[in-house]
């Protein structure tokens, strides 16, 4: 049986500086004052080698896939078993 496995990502890789300085310092509020872990990218992994995950897209409703850690997204490291899929495998 399958894990299934949530990868977070660091979002401070866009090409702008201020962006970038901006969730740092709203991370750093989240993490310092309110003991919280800040604004991540997410996807969870299961049945396979793709991670779906939510996102802006131009059309259609936000959800897609891609193979494990090829996200646009920086990987933190941080990937951890969220347990196992209860429903039967997919066909």
């Amino acid at each position: 049986m399958k894990e299934v496995v949530l990868h977070v990502y660091d979002v401070t890789n866009s090409d702008s500086e201020k962006t970038n300085n901006t969730i740092l310092q709203i991370n750093r509020i989240f993490k310092d004052r309110i003991g919280l872990g800040g604004i991540f990218h997410s996807a969870v992994q299961v049945y396979g080698e793709d991670e779906w995950s939510f996102g802006f897209c131009e059309t259609g409703s936000g959800v897609f896939s891609c193979p494990v850690g090829r996200t646009p997204c920086t990987p933190t490291g941080s990937a951890s078993c969220s347990g196992r899929p209860s429903a039967a495998s997919p066909p």
